[in-house]
């Protein structure tokens, strides 16, 4: 089923629809079905000072940069220098957490299923120097521990951080550098980088952040060093469907020499952990089986930028979605359903909304808070409202953050499960982690916990 002229029409298509909707200044998309590729590229790099985007033109892709760390590991312990199973403190003796346990305890897996319990969005700049990881990590003691080691699935940005800080050790070399060697160079991504110095000769996007209607450019344009290993990397299109092909095949690189063990392969993408919304997670991969067909991705958000890849190994399957604002959310929801129906015969199926009691209704009334933001969910009339104030060192770093995001009307699809009715956000998720007859404690949202007051 080789991507043709229909399938462009029909993300071109997507993209005006999803375009009118919310400003995307610009975008880059590729498909991958075997041997054949389909890129599309639209808009502009930015509104301020714009070019044409092109199918090669360099987006950051945020979180994606979690799986290039988790690929590092897996070649680090097939060769012998690391394990998952150890405590980290074999790596980072100094390592101090405000949890005892947690800090002798926590290993490489825990880190990298994102099980290790403590608050995991923090954004600190430590600098430009090499040693913006080790100092950002000395750091970690302030984060609160909100559930115990192993407890629960949170999704967890400082925990990559610390297995990032794990292979500084372990190699000698900075996280970009141990990358760039390890990773990188060996699969023939050699332009696939770090630093705004390495991309700003080639043609490359900014992000924008959005004020009702209105996109503006995003500053500063990159999240601080000590966060590379959680969500550095800035790359392309034609990068990412080379990535995806590694991780579609059997360990081997694009020169045909053995990179990692087809055992390591397939750990990356076995579901280790049960996740947030039925997913799981596998060594940095999300997995998902549908239909029998296994599916692993990952998104990425950074300032004002955001990024999808989806990998189907089985049937050899990739997207990437590449864009340039912080409202992309539905246009890549859009282009996942028609990828999902056109190349894995999986068919969407929207969510189907239950009228709700009284009683539940004022079961899930209330705040719920974490270092990061809170969430209040109130009842109005007989309608439940939603409404997520943000917070934290990533918004800080900002000139201009965004604005909050909006009140919105939540409805249930099952006891345990509420999904936004309207909105950017329209079908996310918000989970309440608790029995349907008992006191609800915590709710999990976006991947992140917050606990009722």
């Amino acid at each position: 089923m080789n991507p043709g002229t229909s399938d462009l029409e029909t993300i071109k298509r997507i993209v005006a629809e999803e375009r009118a909707r919310y400003p995307i200044p610009g975008l880059s998309i590729g498909v991958l079905d075997g041997d054949a590729e389909l890129t599309a590229a639209f808009g502009d790099t930015s509104v301020d000072h714009p070019l044409p985007v092109t199918v090669d033109t360099y987006f950051q892709v945020g979180s994606i940069t979690k799986t290039f760390l988790g690929t590092l590991v897996m070649g680090l312990v097939d060769a012998g220098r690391l394990d998952l199973g150890s405590p980290v403190r074999r790596w980072v003796p100094d390592l101090e957490l405000r949890n005892e346990n947690a800090a002798a305890n926590v290993t490489l897996t825990h880190c990298l299923t994102h099980t290790c319990g403590w608050s995991g969005d923090c954004f600190d700049d430590f600098g430009r120097g090499d040693d913006a990881l080790e100092k950002y990590v000395a750091a970690m003691r302030e984060l609160e521990q909100q559930v115990p080691l192993g407890a629960e699935w949170a999704y967890n940005n400082a925990a990559f951080a610390l297995a990032g800080r794990v292979v500084e050790v372990v190699t000698g070399e900075p996280i970009e550098t141990a990358v760039r060697t390890h990773v990188l160079e060996l699969l023939g991504l050699e332009k696939t980088f770090f630093f705004a110095d390495e991309v700003v000769t080639y043609r490359a996007s900014v992000g924008h952040n959005v004020f009702e209607k209105e996109a503006r450019v995003a500053r500063p344009w990159a999240i601080p060093r000590s966060t590379n290993a959680v969500g550095g990397i800035v790359s392309n299109v034609p990068q990412l469907l080379a990535y995806a092909r590694f991780h579609m095949g059997d360990g081997r690189s694009a020169a045909h020499e053995v990179f990692m063990s087809r055992g390591s392969l397939d750990l990356m993408r076995m579901p280790l952990v049960p996740a947030a919304d039925g997913l799981f997670r596998g060594i940095a991969w999300s997995v998902e089986d549908k239909n029998g067909i296994r599916i692993i991705g990952h998104g990425g958000s950074v300032i004002g930028q955001q990024a999808l890849l989806w990998v189907a190994p089985a049937k050899r399957a990739a997207l990437v979605v590449l864009t340039n604002t912080n409202r992309a959310a539905q246009l890549q929801n859009a282009l996942t359903r028609w990828w999902r129906q056109r190349y894995l015969g999986i068919a969407y199926a929207p969510p189907q909304i239950q009228a709700h009691t009284p009683e539940q209704a004022t079961r899930v009334a209330g705040r719920y808070v974490n270092p990061n933001g809170e969430i209040d969910i109130k009842i109005d009339d007989t309608r439940l409202v939603f409404h997520h104030n943000t917070h934290g060192s990533l918004r800080e770093i900002m000139e201009e953050p965004p604005p909050q995001p909006e009140p919105v009307q939540v409805g249930f699809t099952r006891p345990g499960r509420l999904v936004h009715l309207e909105g950017p956000l329209k079908d996310t998720a918000v989970e309440l982690l608790a029995a349907d007859d008992a006191p609800i404690e915590w709710i999990r949202y976006q991947g992140r916990l917050f606990k009722k007051q």
